[in-house]
């Protein structure tokens, strides 16, 4: 028992919380304060329902399709309980500012879930480096570079499904590499069964992952027990992903009556693409500036490229995991239409694997060398300077995309609309194109303080032009002056 406190207040004192606090300061001081997109108002109209002790949703809400009642989401249950804490603490925010409307504060609320979000997935982070054995200094280095040289920055404004799947499937892993015994397979079961709770999109992260560690239980079994070995980490999982499994169909039979959801509108008659498609789009994934892996995270590439040796032989287990999930998600969203997350910042779908491929860093070769630090260095710039313009405007939907000639370069895209919010440059047609949203874009730069600072500022405005004013040839009372034109 003693042995076990030390070694997790070893574990745990290796996190260096004052990075992290400075990290955490940063995602506060850059959260959105409202919710743009309608993904995110689809997931409120969800928690608002579960709180008013119902499941039925409005009909008019943005991101919810279908007829007839039969509203249907392409998220899962989990983030909009997940979001309830904040919704009750802004409907006792508004009790006490009745000048705010109930839905404005609910709204601001629920922005700051990412960002909270993003710096628990740090915390993990830091202490999965810190249990492989990675020293201080490069835990502290590499959460900077995590935290703001990478796509993750930018999700950190988006209070979506993407960074808690990411975070769920964080936490299986570091239950994984903990040990494999019953109670921690059942651990990492049950945060693959909240992954499923979570999004759709997680059936195609959650049996890949499922499948590979039972394998990996079987192979690193004695020989004549590999086969029972398998089936009682088969039995493990499968039990621990029953809690998020049961919460999703309930709620789908809470809402149609049917453990089958309705298919989203939209989806229906997917076909697969020809190869040329597919190959274009998995290229696209890793190189591409629209959602291209290099462009947006290719701090973690080079890193993954420069521990890919010692990993090979320290964690062998966790680099085929980590090439797995990579490979196996690029290639399946290759085959879907809206591969590269629609209206978004980035490469979004990978958000999740992208969390998992950072544990690399504490991979890296001890010393690095000068080739190896410049490399990091480079691609940190690079991330950073291409990641700002995401942070700086809304990461979704990036509007420009759908009205300037280069739609396919993203990243052009991106900076064209923040030369905008800085005043480098106009484009004021862009304020009618895109009528999905309620908030004009391009006002003024995408967080929270910014936002309330223009409420202020436009109610100043719209008080001063209301006061009555002294006409200039009217002489003010208890004066001696002569009007003019008398």
């Amino acid at each position: 028992m003693n042995s076990q406190s030390e070694e997790t207040q070893t574990r745990v004192g290796a996190v260096p919380w004052k990075t992290i606090l400075c990290l955490a300061v940063i995602f506060l001081t850059t959260a959105q304060g409202r919710i743009g997109n309608s993904d995110s108002a689809s997931m409120l109209a969800v928690s608002r329902s579960l709180l008013d002790g119902h499941v039925a949703v409005p009909e008019n809400v943005m991101g919810l399709r279908g007829s007839e009642g039969r509203w249907v989401s392409q998220f899962g249950v989990l983030v909009p309980i997940l979001w309830t804490p904040f919704v009750l603490l802004s409907r006792l925010i508004a009790r006490f500012l009745p000048s705010l409307t109930l839905a404005n504060c609910e709204e601001f609320a629920v922005s700051f879930y990412a960002p909270c979000l993003m710096t628990f997935a740090l915390v993990i982070l830091a202490d999965i480096w810190a249990a492989m054995g990675c020293a201080g200094s490069r835990i502290r280095t590499g959460l900077w570079v995590v935290g703001i040289g990478t796509v993750l920055w930018p999700y950190a404004k988006l209070p979506g499904s993407d960074a808690t799947c990411g975070v769920l499937l964080l936490l299986a892993f570091r239950e994984n590499l903990r040990g494999r015994s019953g109670k921690r397979m059942l651990r990492a079961g049950l945060w693959l069964g909240l992954m499923l709770a979570a999004r759709k999109q997680s059936l195609s992260i959650v049996p890949v992952v499922a499948v590979f560690w039972t394998i990996q239980e079987a192979f690193t079994s004695q020989l004549g027990t590999r086969l029972s070995a398998a089936i009682r980490a088969a039995i493990a999982l499968g039990t621990g992903m029953l809690p998020g499994t049961l919460l999703s169909l309930g709620y789908v039979w809470a809402r149609f009556g049917s453990l089958r959801e309705p298919v989203y509108p939209g989806t229906e008659g997917i076909g697969l693409p020809t190869v040329a498609d597919w190959i274009t789009r998995a290229v696209s994934l890793l190189v591409g500036t629209r959602a291209g892996l290099l462009w947006y995270s290719g701090v973690l590439v080079i890193a993954f490229a420069l521990a890919f040796r010692r990993m090979r032989t320290t964690d062998p287990w966790s680099l085929r995991l980590i090439v797995l999930l990579v490979a196996s998600q690029m290639g399946l969203l290759a085959c879907l239409p809206f591969w590269d997350g629609g209206a978004s910042f980035g490469p979004r779908y990978l958000v999740p694997v992208i969390l998992v491929a950072a544990t690399a860093w504490a991979c890296l070769p001890v010393p690095i060398g000068r080739i190896g630090r410049s490399l990091i260095g480079a691609s940190a710039a690079m991330g950073l300077l291409i990641n700002f313009p995401g942070v700086l405007t809304d990461p979704l939907p990036v509007y420009s995309r759908n009205w300037v000639s280069h739609r396919n370069d993203w990243v052009s895209s991106s900076y064209a609309e923040a030369s905008i919010v800085l005043k480098i440059s106009r484009r004021p047609d862009w304020h009618s194109q895109y009528v999905e949203f309620s908030h004009p874009p391009f006002q003024v730069p995408d967080f929270w303080w910014c936002q309330v600072l223009q409420v202020v500022n436009s109610r100043r405005g719209a008080h001063a032009h209301s006061l009555p004013t002294q006409p200039a040839d009217v002489p003010k009372p208890g004066s001696t002056a002569t009007p003019v034109g008398l």
